[in-house]
């Protein structure tokens, strides 16, 4: 049985890479791990590689591969801690690497899909421990991202609180997420001038403006027969947009947010790669202990949770992210 491939959909949160993955999704030959809104972020990279030490050291691995096995990806995938207990001793990414050929073995597909916004950050890594893994990067407007981030931003204060957030904290969040989607962009295009033979580029108003066009593409990078089936993902849209509520597409950014945007993102254009690179590592060291847990969504659906625990790790209320509409 042939080796499926691993493929990598990188770039910032917002920018469409849950879209993209769920249309890669729709082929017959393409697999990933999903929920009810498609693809699973399985954040294994930025959260779990090297989280418990040397996993050479069998007490490590014991305690890794036990949290493994309950998590949502390795259980999706059927790798049980029996499983996990057979790859010992292996690395971090070669137990990613089993569970996912497992999976897609399982179905008789080519290629399996993973989507982690953060895992853009650790591009070069992936591409050194998966020398045939390829790379699909999107891109999306600073504007554009910083709409939909700020429509979510604001919907779940709505929804908490019954108003959005006030302007100060509404322009510290815009000033620090056009530094991150500089850092993200520059890393991505470095990892893309890097492996340009493994690397497809993709831009979001490219995906919305001529969906087929660019599935096509996908498959010929991935070396797939197209399949017109993938242009219509039955999948509900990862939107941060609902024209019944209060927050809107067209009224998200106000002109002075644009203005302070604008100001910010020209500066942070200057400003090198490794700059902002090592800007965003002293940036992570201030984060506060509570924040490094792994993320609610790692143990979703766990079995036999009661469920005053299972709906906490289905993490913030569904309506903060809206399912009307087909585009993010």
């Amino acid at each position: 049985m042939p080796t499926p491939k691993p493929v990598f959909v990188l770039g910032w949160g917002r920018s469409g890479t849950t879209w993209v993955s769920n249309l890669l999704l729709e082929h017959s030959k393409v697999v990933g791990i999903q929920h009810d809104r498609g693809i699973h972020e399985a954040g294994y990279f930025g959260v779990v590689d090297r989280r418990y030490g040397d996993i050479g050291n069998p007490v490590n691995y014991t305690e890794f591969a036990n949290v493994m096995a309950a998590s949502y990806l390795f259980r999706a995938a059927g790798a049980d801690v029996a499983f996990l207990y057979s790859l010992f001793p292996a690395s971090y990414a070669e137990v990613f690497r089993a569970a996912m050929h497992r999976f897609a073995n399982e179905h008789g597909a080519e290629c399996w899909v993973e989507k982690t916004p953060l895992h853009t950050l650790h591009g070069e890594a992936l591409a050194a421990e998966y020398p045939d893994a390829r790379f699909i990067v999107i891109e999306r407007t600073v504007e554009g991202v910083l709409a939909s981030r700020l429509g979510l931003f604001d919907r779940a204060a709505i929804l908490r609180e019954g108003k959005p957030h006030g302007m100060l904290k509404r322009w510290t969040w815009i000033v620090m997420w056009v530094l991150l989607w500089h850092h993200y962009r520059k890393v991505a295009r470095a990892l893309a001038r890097e492996h340009p033979d493994r690397t497809l580029e993709l831009r979001f108003e490219a995906v919305k403006a001529d969906t087929e066009a660019v599935c096509r593409r996908m498959c010929e990078f991935l070396r797939l027969d197209f399949e017109p089936d993938m242009v219509e993902t039955v999948r509900p849209a990862n939107t941060s947009f609902d024209k019944d509520e209060e927050v809107t597409r067209r009224s998200v950014l106000s002109g002075l947010d644009r203005a302070w945007l604008k100001a910010w993102s020209a500066l942070f254009g200057l400003i090198p790669g490794a700059v902002l690179g090592f800007a965003y590592r002293w940036g992570t060291r201030l984060v506060p202990q509570k924040w490094k847990t792994l993320p609610y969504f790692f143990f979703r659906d766990l079995p036999d949770a009661p469920e005053a625990l299972a709906s906490q790790l289905q993490g913030p209320d569904v309506r903060v992210l809206g399912s009307s509409g087909k585009t993010p």
